[in-house]
């Protein structure tokens, strides 16, 4: 979906309340906190004016917003294969000449949205490639490990409406010697080029064109979603008009995409631990009231209860004097006397 922007003043906006009025629905204000600008995320330029207008906004300009992330896509064409484009070497493999990324307009595995290139883009960026990675299979939201990286891209080019480059399988490890072997069997037929780039909206033909693509990467996939970019030439019938199926075995990395679910997995563990946290809490609640509970029975039996009579032991007497014994006492000494 395109991104739009209302502005409501003309003046500069010095802070923005991400989300404020729902998802992806963000103002922004100015230092007497008048609002600016409202920015709408992933919002159809008819749901951005119903929201404006159920809002009672009345004076305001809307424009394409061109400073949104940067998507992230992959597409999926395949290897071209004639005679002597296949090298072996040693363990290892080389295809030349694979269109890479053809003009077109395409349907990626993740974003599922038709995605218009045009040949002046593509030989415009053609060379940009900040990484040159052949891998087995896309990152899919996981950190490939380094036994997947299984070649390069060399010899990048622009040539008749495509992006053109070798593809070198080094033969180093297991996977690539096992990727090389199913290439020259025809068991893997496409590659899947990695790309971020910024989209503009055409509302006229509800279409994501192009405008900037810096190339990240390529993996070897099991089916494309180009048809005029086969593994043979003569397999599929050129068709640049027609959006391809999109891919069922390639997955694509996208940022917001992994943002989302990042969320929805905080919310899921949220509710998981909410749920063992207050069962273990009621519990305790009703351990301690049972035990409460019992206290109270047995202080009331207590209460209840006769009490024993309470024995006391006979007074202590002095002795008397035995009658008639009589005694002396000299000196501190005491001396019997007589009987009387």
């Amino acid at each position: 979906m395109p991104s739009y922007i209302a502005r409501i003043r003309d003046e500069p906006a010095i802070r923005e309340h991400r989300n404020l009025y729902g998802k992806g629905i963000s103002p922004s204000y100015n230092e007497s906190k008048d609002v600016v600008s409202i920015s709408f995320l992933e919002h159809s330029l008819e749901e951005v004016e119903s929201w404006l207008k159920e809002h009672e906004f009345s004076d305001y300009t809307i424009e394409e917003n061109a400073d949104t992330k940067p998507t992230t896509r992959a597409f999926a064409f395949g290897l071209a294969e004639m005679a002597g484009r296949i090298e072996r070497t040693g363990q290892g493999l080389t295809i030349r000449g694979v269109k890479l990324l053809a003009e077109g307009t395409w349907t990626d595995s993740m974003q599922k949205t038709p995605w218009r290139v045009n040949s002046g883009t593509l030989e415009r960026y053609a060379a940009n490639w900040t990484d040159d990675t052949v891998w087995n299979r896309h990152a899919g939201g996981q950190h490939r490990a380094v036994t997947d990286k299984i070649g390069r891209v060399e010899n990048v080019t622009y040539k008749d409406g495509a992006v053109v480059g070798d593809v070198i399988l080094h033969g180093l490890t297991q996977n690539s010697r096992d990727a090389a072997a199913l290439v020259e069997a025809g068991e893997i037929n496409f590659v899947s080029v990695e790309t971020v780039g910024k989209d503009k909206w055409n509302p006229g033909t509800r279409e994501y064109e192009a405008t900037d693509i810096t190339f990240t990467g390529l993996a070897l996939v099991n089916r494309g979603a180009c048809k005029v970019c086969t593994l043979r030439e003569n397999s599929e019938p050129a068709s640049d008009s027609v959006p391809a199926p999109a891919p069922e075995n390639t997955i694509e990395e996208d940022h917001e995409m992994a943002e989302i679910d990042v969320k929805a997995l905080r919310d899921e563990l949220r509710k998981e631990l909410s749920e063992i946290y207050d069962g273990k809490i009621k519990e305790l609640s009703e351990s301690y009231e049972a035990k409460l509970a019992a206290a109270e029975t047995r202080i009331k039996e207590l209460e209840t209860a006769p009490v024993a009579p309470v024995t006391t032991p006979d007074p202590v007497r002095e002795l008397a004097t035995p009658a008639g014994y009589r005694v002396r006492i000299e000196n501190g000494e005491v001396f019997a006397s007589e009987w009387v």
